[in-house]
């Protein structure tokens, strides 16, 4: 039958860090944070050490004070909100632009031209260049140094009223000091911010080469996890003690475990029949066999290869170990085998042939003739039939040899299944021994049509009957026996390429465990009598027709024998049958 093909797998995808930006922000609101509290205990250092202290009673020392709370409620505000926050580099340039205002509150009230906290305008500068670069510097200094400008001058000119109590008053400066104070600052801003700007662009070149070398190693390791995944052959990696660090989709499948049990494993624990190489060991290629996944699963030849793992210092750090399923190839090597065997059998049922059907033409017609001499006693007479019937049994024996060692070519036509099971059922019910014997066919209501040889197939469907018929009655003339055995045709259009089953089931003692896989071999019969070819010529005309038969014997629901044909038919084609479509027709 069709085997099952597992889908692959698709690879997970990682799991997505925060990115550069997102980083460079969240850094930045903590230094702010360190650089309010930092000048929050200057301002306090200063004015206790000056002849004029803050006084809680002052307009001036409520102000700073108001300054100071409402730089740290904006920075826990920022942080509240920034998880939520969907746009956070224009969600930033709110904080620079309330920074700005609150820098030029402090400049105001620290005396304006006689402030010493101007420098914080540079620093902003610097901080807006980290997150949007050039662009940034740019629109932030043109802020900055606007602000600046109005803080300064407006105080000067008293456009911009102080602070009642205010020590540092900004009209006490001359109109020198206030040239000189402008023109140090507004050069430092633009010096700083042409320095800044030049240093964004290298700072942005240098984030693009890190994402884009970022995406190469994501996609690169997305591609080697996508091509081990994909890997029909087991990959195993072992480190120098022994435990297993990985394993492919092929390794979990040989090996029956999943990955996450084969991590927690030692390799002794696997496969404790074969011994890893010690530090100087050369590779091993070793062919040995798994025991099956399952209960009722079958072994598995595999080969298996072992190398050095080495890391980045060329030194050994493990073993790298694969596995080659040999099912398949352990499957071409016994039919090139049996072919070899064919090809053999073939030349000598040639000459078999020539030297025993002459002799056997010459034997059977003395025999007949004696037969019709009137001088021979009834014991003779029924001598010569014993030999008779031995004649003709030799005459099959060669005649079914020829037919399984030179097999003819196959003469394909588009044939409907359901009507040769049909056809071979109606001619299989004139045998007298089997008149007894009913045959449940079902399939589908259209029949399926196959392209294959409808001489060789009838033969395939003739010996499967056969079998079922006899051991369904238990012996072959068992004349008063009465029984039944069921086929069933099925479309398979899942499968690739397309294909049909057809199943016969019969309800006799079943198939010994031991002689199933000898079944399909010439000569090897169980029945008194047989040669050992009938199942031997269906499995090799299955074959020429690149099909599949397998058996299944007991039966999940009691005794009895299922063999089951796939073939390959290229594209199902449902026909309307003349009869009647019912699934399960009887017939004799």
């Amino acid at each position: 039958m069709a085997p099952s093909r597992p889908e692959p797998a698709r690879p997970r995808e990682p799991k997505r860090s925060q990115s550069g930006p997102h980083r460079k922000i969240v850094y930045l609101m903590l230094f702010r944070t360190g650089l309010i509290s930092v000048l929050f205990g200057i301002v306090v250092s200063v004015v206790l050490l000056s002849k004029h202290p803050l006084r809680l009673a002052s307009d001036h020392s409520l102000a700073i004070f108001a300054l100071i709370i409402l730089a740290y409620a904006c920075s826990l505000f920022y942080a509240a909100l920034f998880r939520f926050i969907r746009h956070k580099e224009r969600f930033y340039a709110v904080q620079v632009g309330v920074d700005v205002l609150l820098v030029s509150a402090l400049v105001h009230l620290t005396g304006g031209v006689n402030s010493v906290y101007s420098f914080l305008f540079p620093m902003l500068i610097v901080e807006a260049t980290i997150v949007f670069y050039s662009r940034g510097a740019m629109v932030i200094t043109v802020a900055a140094t606007l602000m600046f400008v109005l803080v300064v001058v407006g105080g000067w000119v008293r456009f911009i009223p102080p602070i009642m109590d205010q020590p540092a008053q900004p009209w006490n400066a001359s109109a020198r000091e206030l040239a000189q104070y402008l023109m140090l600052n507004l050069g430092g801003q633009i010096c700083i911010a042409i320095l800044s700007a030049f240093l964004a662009e290298q700072l942005r070149s240098a984030d693009q080469r890190v994402l884009e070398q970022r995406r190469t190693i994501r996609d690169m390791v997305r591609l080697n996890e996508s091509v081990l995944q994909s890997l029909q052959t087991g990959l195993l990696t072992v480190d120098s003690n022994g435990h297993i660090m990985s394993a492919n989709r092929a390794a979990t499948q040989l090996l029956g475990r999943s990955q996450n049990q084969l991590s927690a494993l030692a390799w002794n624990d696997v496969l404790p029949f074969i011994d890893l190489p010690g530090p100087a060991g050369a590779p091993q290629r070793i062919r040995t066999t798994l025991p099956p996944t399952q209960k009722e699963g079958s072994p598995t030849p595999v080969e298996l290869r072992i190398s050095p793992l080495w890391d980045r210092t060329s030194r050994r750090s493990g073993s790298l170990l694969l596995l080659e399923d040999l099912s398949e190839i352990s499957s071409m090597e016994d039919r090139v085998k049996r072919a070899e065997q064919m090809a053999v059998l073939g030349r000598l049922s040639a000459g078999i042939a020539h030297e025993i059907r002459n002799p056997l033409a010459s034997v059977s017609g003395s025999l007949e003739l004696l037969r019709d001499s009137p001088e021979l006693a009834e014991e003779d007479l029924r001598l010569i039939d014993i030999a008779v019937r031995e004649v003709d049994r030799l005459a099959t024996l060669v005649t079914n040899l020829l037919e399984y060692a030179r097999p003819r070519p196959l003469v394909r036509m588009k044939l409907d299944m359901m009507e040769l099971a049909r056809e071979v059922a109606s001619a299989y019910a004139q045998d007298p021994a089997f008149a007894k014997l009913d045959v449940h066919i079902t399939g589908p209501a259209g029949g399926c049509l196959v392209d294959a040889d409808a001489a060789q197939l009838r033969q395939v469907l003739w010996n499967l009957y056969r079998n079922a018929a006899e051991v369904t009655l238990g012996v072959k003339n068992a004349e008063n026996a009465k029984g039944s055995f069921e086929v069933h045709v099925e479309r398979c259009a899942d499968d690739d390429p397309p294909g049909l089953t057809v199943t016969v089931t019969d309800h006799g003692a079943g198939i010994p465990a031991e002689d199933q896989s000898h079944i399909f071999e010439p000569f090897f019969t169980t029945k008194d009598g047989g040669t050992g070819l009938g199942l031997a010529i269906v499995h090799r005309i299955v074959e020429d027709h690149d099909g599949t038969i397998e058996v299944e014997s007991p039966l999940p629901d009691g005794p009895g024998t299922r063999f089951g044909l796939w073939l390959p038919c290229g594209a199902l084609v449902s026909t309307p049958l003349p009869e009647d479509p019912a699934p399960e027709p009887s017939q004799k």
